[in-house]
């Protein structure tokens, strides 16, 4: 057992201080939050099968002076019927993680602290690809949405194909969506045919036109904003979304400061509301 005996005091010289900086600086930055993450999921109340699949998966270090965070979040609704759309779903995100890890974390956790060769559009591309050659391999006749994030250094890149939505939501409640819907409902309220009211009923609305394993995986949008310095990144199949009020979805996190717990009270919200599909929910709380 480890005991802590106090040293006899001692007046502070000039010297002392200067001594002590450089270790208050340091402690300063170990006590710097850094990257806080749940999820949860369920089946809903019609679905047999969850077809969906969540990945998180965070980096914490600290050298020296500087304590750094990474992560990667993701949640992909896979499609086909059983087994397909569950494999397609897993395979996605197994693949996208596997390629983000090798070209860009680990380069970086090189003693050399090397930066990724590629840009991290470029990264993220190679890795689409990879996975919706693997879902055609693994899980032919499925397909899967994926809506990826990676947090690295001060920025926040996306990935998103199909439906699953990408959110972050600000200190005072506001709910801003980051990604766009690849689905046929969406592009008909875009071109003005139908209204955002009419697509919430509309009897295609579950139907993508972009999707890994069933289109080219260049089309997906890949782009970077600047990481929130406070606040919350949501990532959501659309059992949430589509049944759970933005409104809602925002006081509910906020109402809950455990991550955890606001998991699963939106995912209780969206059974409440009927659950007519699966349900998966990612929270990360920056700052």
């Amino acid at each position: 057992m480890r005991r802590f005996f106090p040293q006899p005091s001692r007046r502070k010289t000039s010297s002392d201080s200067q001594k002590t900086q450089p270790v208050a600086r340091l402690v300063k930055n170990l006590l710097s939050p850094g990257l806080e993450s749940a999820f949860a999921q369920s089946n809903g109340l019609e679905r047999e099968y969850n077809e969906d699949a969540v990945l998180t998966l965070e980096i914490s270090y600290a050298f020296q002076e500087s304590a750094r965070s990474m992560g990667i979040y993701a949640v992909a609704d896979g499609m086909g019927g059983h087994l397909h759309g569950e494999v397609a779903s897993k395979v996605a995100v197994n693949r996208v993680a596997a390629t983000l890890l090798e070209h860009v974390f680990l380069p970086h956790l090189e003693p050399s602290g090397l930066q990724p060769p590629n840009s991290l559009t470029a990264i993220f591309r190679e890795a689409l690809i990879a996975a919706h050659q693997e879902v055609l391999q693994k899980a032919n006749g499925g397909g899967t949405t994926l809506t990826c994030c990676l947090v690295f250094g001060n920025t926040l890149t996306i990935a998103h194909v199909g439906d699953s939505r990408a959110y972050s939501i600000t200190p005072d409640g506001e709910m801003r969506l980051h990604t766009r819907d690849h689905s046929l409902v969406k592009r008909l309220v875009e071109l003005g045919q139908i209204s955002e009211r009419e697509a919430q009923n509309h009897p295609q609305r579950n139907v993508l036109y972009r999707a890994l394993g069933q289109t080219d995986p260049n089309e997906a949008d890949i782009f970077s904003l600047p990481l929130p310095s406070a606040g919350y990144l949501l990532l959501c199949s659309d059992g949430l979304w589509s049944v759970v009020p933005e409104e809602k979805i925002a006081q509910t996190i906020y109402a809950y400061p455990r991550l955890q717990e606001a998991c699963h009270q939106l995912v209780q919200l969206a059974n409440e509301g009927g659950g007519p599909d699966n349900i998966s929910v990612i929270l990360v709380k920056f700052g």
